[in-house]
Order: structure tokens, then C-alpha cells, then sequence
């Protein structure tokens, strides 16, 4: 028996949804800067875009920690269910707990470097060592929200599994 979804799951639900349509808009933009190079390099007269490599790589990150917690609230997220499948009522509802706790405490570990990544990088006014020089706080932006995001749905979650573990 699963506790329905209150105002706070769904809340949180909408804003991952959220991050998932940046995410997806993110591959959209990688895609139309890969093809437009592509266009530039085969045609006669034109060359590449010096940007192309370093901005899909810049989109590729968004696209990784924003869609990290729409992933979760999807089910889409890798999981080994060889234990998991196995289980039901509390017994599942207690590993989803530890487990949950530990994934927890990896995108908090996670969310503290992304933190001090962007920080630094917005402190210091690094930039990246390319043609364009784009300051790296820029790409690093989108790290901290994502993790952040995460760790809220992975609460939530929390939260879920041990309303299972008390309900009799």
C-alpha cells in the first residue's frame, strides 16, 4: 500500500517535470548546433563553428543534472531490482529506505562539490581554456539546481517509504 500523493509530491513532481522539458530542450539545442556545424563544414566557402564542441558539452551537462530528478519521479532511472522485485509490503518499502538514504548522502556529498565548483568558478572568474573563453560559472550554473532537485524528490521519496514502513 502506496501513501497517495499530497500537494508537496506533487509540487515537487511539476517542478522536476519542469527540469525534465529544460533537459529535453537542452538536447534540442545540442542537436541543431551539431547539425548546423555539420551544414557550416560541408559547405563550400565555410568552416566550422569554434563553439559547437564546447557548447554541446556545456548542454550535455545540463541536460545529465536536470534531468536527474524527472528521471527518478518517472521511473526511468537505472535500477537493479534483482532484490527489489522480490519484495513487497514493508520488507520493499525498508530497502527503498536504505538505499534511499544512501543516495542521499552521495547527491548531498554531490551537491556540496557542484556548490563549490560554481562558486569558485563565479569567485575567481575562471574561464575555460578555448576559443571563446566562456566563463565557466556559466556552464557550472545548472549543476547545484540539479542536485538540489534531486535531493528533494529523493526526500520526498524518503518520506513515501517510511509512511509505508508505519502503515500497518
Amino acid at each position: 500500500l502506496m501513501p497517495a500523493p499530497d500537494r508537496l509530491d506533487r509540487a515537487a513532481e511539476a517542478v522536476a517535470g519542469l527540469a525534465g522539458i529544460l533537459a529535453a530542450l537542452a538536447i534540442i539545442a545540442m542537436t541543431a548546433l551539431v547539425l548546423t556545424n555539420i551544414t557550416f563544414r560541408i559547405a563550400p566557402g565555410l568552416r566550422g563553428l569554434n563553439f559547437v564542441e564546447d557548447y554541446t558539452g556545456y548542454l550535455f551537462v545540463a541536460v545529465a543534472f536536470l534531468g536527474l530528478a524527472d528521471t527518478f519521479v518517472t521511473g526511468n532511472h537505472v535500477r537493479v531490482t534483482l532484490i527489489l522485485g522480490r519484495l513487497e509490503g514493508r520488507a520493499r518499502a525498508a530497502l527503498e529506505v536504505v538505499v534511499t538514504l544512501v543516495a542521499l548522502a552521495v547527491m548531498g556529498w554531490l551537491t556540496m562539490i557542484a556548490f563549490d565548483l560554481f562558486q569558485k568558478s563565479w569567485a575567481s572568474g575562471t574561464r575555460a581554456q578555448t576559443v571563446v573563453q566562456t566563463p565557466l560559472w556559466i556552464p557550472r550554473a545548472v549543476m547545484v539546481p540539479g542536485c538540489v532537485l534531486f535531493l528533494a524528490v529523493l526526500l520526498l521519496h524518503l518520506r513515501r517509504n517510511l509512511r509505508r514502513l508505519m502503515i500497518r
